[in-house]
């Protein structure tokens, strides 16, 4: 009776320290200011304007600015 009572207990241990099975969206974080400059890009603003060899520049996921040369 003791070992399975001692089989049972450290059974318990497995099933509280499982997996977490679920992703969590934590995503990569960073304290610095960061922006991103995309050159020679082409640019689809609307189906009719195409934007080639432009630069788009993104800033904390917004549109910072759009560059036509």
């Amino acid at each position: 009776m003791k070992k399975l009572f001692f089989l049972l207990f450290f059974l318990s241990f497995t099933i509280v320290y499982a997996q977490d099975y679920f992703p969590t969206d934590s995503g990569v974080k960073t304290t610095q200011i960061s922006i991103v400059a995309f050159t020679n890009a082409t640019i689809y603003v609307t189906p009719q304007k195409v934007i080639k060899k432009g630069t788009l520049l993104i800033e904390k996921e917004k549109l910072l600015a759009l560059v036509d040369p």
